[in-house]
């Protein structure tokens, strides 16, 4: 919750390659993926695929600038929620007038396919509808419509979807 309410976009978390990483919750209520970082450590190097972010501390007033890069790691569904946020406010900048169920299905629509596999690692498991509330998957795995949403955010694909017709 709040994910579960209707009329919210619950958003499962990718990684760089199109799988939902580790850490991101899944299941039939999710609406669609987007980013939400990947530290992949080579040879103990740096953090690949990190969100390199940048902030600033203060919580009222201007305080000390802040970010995030390889070495200062940033990743969560706390980047894919806003993401898809964002997303969604360009739609209405383009169509005030959206509902969210027009705005959803269209997030929907234009959504690309998850991947069915990732080079270089041939053993992915496909993800799988929760059993019940203790039926974590903390691993990578290959996303389905019935897991992790339409599919892939695509932010063209999302906003130029307003320009076709809704149906009555």
């Amino acid at each position: 919750s709040p994910a579960n309410c209707p009329g919210v976009a619950a958003v499962a978390a990718l990684r760089h390659a199109g799988s939902k990483v580790g850490f991101s919750n899944l299941g039939p209520e999710v609406t669609l993926g987007a980013p939400g970082g990947n530290c992949v450590n080579v040879n103990g190097g740096p953090c690949l695929f990190s969100l390199d972010t940048t902030s600033n501390t203060g919580t009222t007033t201007p305080a000390t600038n802040n970010f995030t890069d390889q070495t200062i790691i940033n990743v969560g569904t706390s980047f894919s929620a806003p993401i898809v946020s964002g997303i969604a406010a360009l739609m209405l900048s383009r169509n005030a007038n959206l509902s969210t169920t027009q705005l959803l299905a269209r997030l929907r629509e234009g959504a690309r396919p998850f991947p069915t596999s990732v080079a270089g690692e041939p053993n992915l498991p496909t993800c799988h509808v929760p059993a019940n509330a203790q039926d974590f998957q903390l691993e990578q795995c290959l996303c389905t419509t019935a897991t992790c949403g339409a599919g892939m955010l695509n932010t063209a694909a999302a906003v130029n979807s307003l320009a076709a017709p809704f149906g009555v």
